[in-house]
């Protein structure tokens, strides 16, 4: 069975990434093809089980459920359950956390500060 992989090191602190993506109703302010987004029956956009519905810049419209948020692990998991994509059990998990990439200012063979400067964020179908 095929499987997906996206990993890439954004050059913020992982609490400044985590606070936009942990946002389940957050879509359209990092996506570049999700136009609208909310969250039905006016649920809180952290309550697991609530479900989001966006467009995307194609006109396509996808329902997917919040199945896990770990505010610890900064990790968020979610199902498609609607949607015009050829797939079924759709699960999905985006994570983030400091990349053990050194900063320019580092000497060579040191580590960052021990403030994060970048951080490594990681998709995947589960």
């Amino acid at each position: 069975m095929p499987c997906a992989f996206v990993s890439s090191v954004i050059p913020a602190p992982p609490k400044a990434v985590w606070s936009v993506i942990r946002d389940f109703n957050g879509l359209p302010q990092w996506h570049p093809a999700v136009v609208e987004s909310f969250i039905e029956h006016d649920q809180n956009a952290a309550a697991v089980g609530c479900i989001r519905r966006f467009k995307q810049r194609s006109g396509d419209v996808i329902r997917e459920r919040l199945d896990a948020l770990d505010d610890r692990l900064h990790v968020q998991c979610y199902s498609i359950i609607q949607a015009p994509l050829p797939a079924t059990n759709y699960r999905a998990r985006i994570s983030c956390g400091a990349s053990r990439r050194t900063t320019p200012r580092s000497p060579p063979g040191k580590r960052a500060s021990t403030v994060p400067r970048s951080t490594r964020s990681s998709w995947w179908p589960t």
